[in-house]
């Protein structure tokens, strides 16, 4: 990591998907207690929460009041995320954006199937316009896993919300995960919304 001013001395994270950039640390990202703990035993300065989970659970919270600053809302803010009915629409998908997930196939189920390996990481990373963001994933014997069910993010950038959709989904394609699977009809309104009176009709599921 470019870190030449001097402003870094250490980055944690629990996502295998930034190893090569920070150490590791094989707590669960709902353990709220465990990351407070960690935190203040380490003297971390600073924590961004990426996840819906500990946010609604409160982590934001515990950290502020261990004196750990944190990048994230409070438990109640969260919870207007994390609970889709209690969260109106209110605002418009980007032009020239279109983030994709991927799930584990028994989504909503839970348990889900852990530990499945994903492959074609770095093919479809090395796609222009692509990033990829791991959300649910751990490293075993080499291998990159899905370790929860919301378990990668997939953006792919564009002049136009079609080209971005467009290439997102060529980098879907190039990742080889056999537990996982990603909806095919993601932003057909955001394109019907923006082309010039041309209808467009969704895609089948």
């Amino acid at each position: 990591m470019d870190n030449k001013r001097g402003f870094l001395k250490a980055l944690c994270c629990d996502s295998t998907g930034i190893a090569q950039d920070a150490e590791c640390v094989a707590i669960g990202a709902e353990d709220v207690d465990g990351l407070v703990r960690f935190a203040a035993e380490s003297g971390i300065e600073f924590v961004v929460i990426g996840p819906e989970a500990p946010l609604v659970a409160g982590l934001a919270d515990r950290l502020e009041e261990a004196g750990v600053m944190a990048f994230g809302p409070s438990a109640k803010a969260a919870a207007l995320e994390g609970s889709k009915r209690a969260s109106p629409r209110t605002s418009a998908p980007a032009t020239g954006s279109r983030p994709l997930p991927m799930a584990a196939s028994s989504m909503p189920r839970v348990p889900w199937p852990s530990s499945t390996t994903i492959r074609g990481l770095d093919e479809a990373a090395r796609l222009g316009n692509v990033t990829i963001f791991h959300a649910g994933t751990g490293l075993s014997d080499g291998r990159i896993v899905a370790t929860s069910g919301r378990v990668l993010g997939i953006t792919g950038l564009g002049a136009t919300v079609a080209e971005a959709r467009t290439r997102a989904y060529e980098a879907v394609d190039l990742v080889d995960w056999a537990g996982g699977f990603c909806r095919r009809d993601i932003g057909w309104r955001a394109i019907r919304a923006v082309d010039d009176g041309e209808r467009a009709s969704p895609p089948p599921r």
